[in-house]
């Protein structure tokens, strides 16, 4: 049997504070591996509230509904991985709440860095 070596994966989500209904944003996901292992398997999805939605991606993403996801990646120790969606303002709701998460099959040994929140005011 081989051991999978450990992998810390994290994810910064930045996103403008706020947009005006008919406009759009676009939101950055990088994802980051610590190290010390090669991580594979590397998943990585942003779930959206019901007032935006996705118009477009920077690489190919597939989306279901208020859910985009990246598919799978590697990401060697130390290195990066950045991806952008596009969201249109689709109603005005306040305050929404976007969500990103990454995992991999490398075991993690600091998963609270695994997801992180934004908020954009949608007016």
């Amino acid at each position: 049997m081989v051991a999978i070596a450990q992998a810390d994966m994290a994810i910064t989500l930045t996103c403008p504070r706020s947009v005006r209904v008919g406009h759009s944003v676009t939101c950055t996901v990088t994802l980051t591996n610590k190290g010390p292992g090669y991580a594979v398997g590397v998943q990585t999805a942003v779930t959206l509230p019901s007032d935006l939605s996705e118009a477009s991606c920077s690489a190919k993403c597939v989306v279901n509904a208020n859910f985009v996801d990246w598919g799978l990646a590697s990401i060697p120790d130390k290195g990066t991985r950045t991806y952008s969606a596009t969201l249109d303002a689709t109603g005005a709701g306040g305050e929404s709440t976007v969500l990103g998460v990454v995992q991999g099959i490398n075991p993690d040994p600091k998963t609270t860095n695994n997801d992180d929140i934004q908020a954009i005011n949608v007016k």
